[in-house]
């Protein structure tokens, strides 16, 4: 006996329902922050990577190339245009606000804390900034990667493979408390432009034409610097959405328990790293300054990218180093939200 239609519209309903809370992997902040990190056991094209793979036609095609294109994978033929060119903006020395009471459990307590003066790249690494380290084989090519374009942030790195890059500029990945001070300013804003959210101003929020800024972001990693109005308070750009970005988490000490999850101790696992700011395709949260997402750090994909620190700019290869903007100066003062 044929079933009537109406008797298979709540599995439906329930399929659907289940694929736009879990979603595809790698892309976005799920209901269980294991979710992403499960799917590291067999790492393979998974999200925005599998999402943007090339033809098999194409991909034939490049595996029939050259001995070097081969060695370099995507960066072969990347006209690079020298390592560490992205600007340094100054984050002074001060006290700050950090973490939230509202929100996930691993972002409590919300504290005031204290970080010397440091250095932060003003945008995400390019793919053309990256492909300089791998044409100099100091770097390893990127793997499971999303879009590829001169002024896109380069993806498909591990936490061990960007922590590599930065150390080849002589620089370093940002600490969490560095990368939350540097996106949220002193004043420890909810969002690095203010304490609400905007589409305008970050790309994040549309996976496969849905989500809250479907039609007004692109689902997709855009060219860095793309969102200005969305700076943080010390001028620093996408912060916010674009790609999730590596960090060096704090082992949690006395008060600060900062932990996974998942991890009852009041230490961070060794084989774990974390990523901050959200992505383009991160629809089941916004991109708050405080968020935050433990990782494998052999994890890669195609919304992952990093960005560099320094304690000292005259230790870094290169670079222009510039303060924050008027504008950002201003951003910066005023009492706790």
């Amino acid at each position: 006996m044929a079933s009537h239609p109406a008797a298979t519209r709540p599995m439906v309903a329930f399929v659907s329902l289940t694929w736009l809370v879990i979603g595809t992997p790698g892309c976005g902040k799920r209901t269980s922050r294991n979710d992403r990190a499960s799917t590291a056991q067999g790492q393979g094209t998974s999200g925005l990577a599998a999402r943007f793979e090339q033809p098999r036609s194409s991909r034939a095609a490049h595996s029939a190339s050259s001995k070097r294109s081969n060695q370099a994978g995507p960066c072969a033929t990347m006209k690079a245009r020298g390592q560490g060119s992205a600007p340094l903006i100054r984050i002074p020395a001060g006290p700050f606000w950090m973490g939230s009471d509202t929100d996930q459990r691993d972002e409590r307590p919300r504290q005031r804390l204290s970080l010397p003066q440091f250095w932060m790249q003003r945008h995400e690494v390019t793919w053309t900034d990256y492909c300089a380290c791998v044409q100099a084989h100091a770097c390893r090519p990127p793997s499971h990667h999303g879009p590829i374009g001169p002024n896109l942030p380069v993806t498909g790195l591990s936490f061990d493979d960007a922590a590599a890059y930065c150390g080849h500029i002589h620089m370093r990945l940002p600490t969490e408390r560095e990368w939350e001070k540097a996106a949220a300013g002193p004043r420890g804003l909810r969002f690095p432009w203010g304490n609400k959210a905007d589409c305008k101003k970050a790309n994040y929020g549309n996976f496969q034409d849905q989500g809250p800024c479907h039609g007004k972001n692109p689902g997709r990693p855009a060219p860095v610097e793309s969102y200005p109005q969305g700076a943080s308070p010390y001028g620093i750009m996408d912060m916010a959405g674009n790609v999730w970005e590596w960090t060096t988490p704090v082992v949690a000490k006395g008060n600060d328990k900062r932990i996974d999850d998942n991890d009852k101790q009041e230490t961070f696992r060794a084989d774990l790293a974390v990523a901050r700011g959200g992505s383009c395709c991160s629809v089941f949260l916004l991109p708050r300054c405080a968020n935050r997402l433990p990782l494998p750090r052999t994890y890669r994909d195609g919304d992952i990218g990093f960005r560099c620190a320094a304690n000292n700019p005259a230790t870094q290869s290169r670079g222009t180093h510039r303060p924050a903007s008027p504008q950002a100066k201003h951003r910066t003062t005023g009492s706790q939200p």
